[in-house]
């Protein structure tokens, strides 16, 4: 039942209740106030976060206030379910997108530790004797790749070589 409905037949009784009950109140607070805690008691659980907000309020708010949040909250949720799957895409791509920027933090640090590894002492290859790479890497042993020009490979169009800033 929506929130609406639920209002309107809520309503409905307390009128019905005022019409039979021949005693007259003059303690117009309290029975707005008891109207007030009846109608966010009687929303179902869904509600519960909107309920507890409202009941935090100093002062307490009337209840057509309390009702307009309260549709407010519904009207926010009907959109929020038209919108699910949009919203999950976009959700992700900004994920992805949050995960590559950490990447590029990552690689900057990465990026750091090697310029500070270039002013340790450079390390030599236990194969050719060269410096600044090792025996695993080191090309006159296992060979150049195609497209270096030491490679023996010939009529292999290079490799464009990516520009380091």
């Amino acid at each position: 039942m929506s929130v609406v409905a639920y209002y309107t037949k809520l309503k409905g009784l307390w009128d019905e209740l005022v019409f039979f009950n021949s005693e007259t109140c003059t303690c117009g607070t309290q029975n707005d106030r008891t109207k007030l805690i009846q109608f966010l008691m009687g929303l179902n659980e869904s509600y519960s976060g909107a309920r507890g907000q409202i009941l935090l309020m100093n002062p307490l708010p009337s209840i057509r206030q309390a009702y307009a949040s309260v549709v407010q909250k519904e009207k926010q949720r009907e959109l929020g379910v038209a919108v699910t799957i949009p919203s999950n895409t976009t959700a992700m791509a900004v994920r992805g997108n949050y995960n590559m920027s950490k990447g590029r933090q990552n690689n900057q640090v990465h990026g750091n530790q090697s310029n500070n590894s270039r002013n340790k002492e450079p390390f030599q290859c236990t194969y050719c004797g060269d410096m600044y790479h090792r025996k695993a890497t080191c090309y006159k042993l296992f060979g150049y790749p195609p497209g270096h020009p030491k490679s023996k490979e010939k009529g292999t169009t290079p490799a464009p070589r990516l520009r380091q800033a």
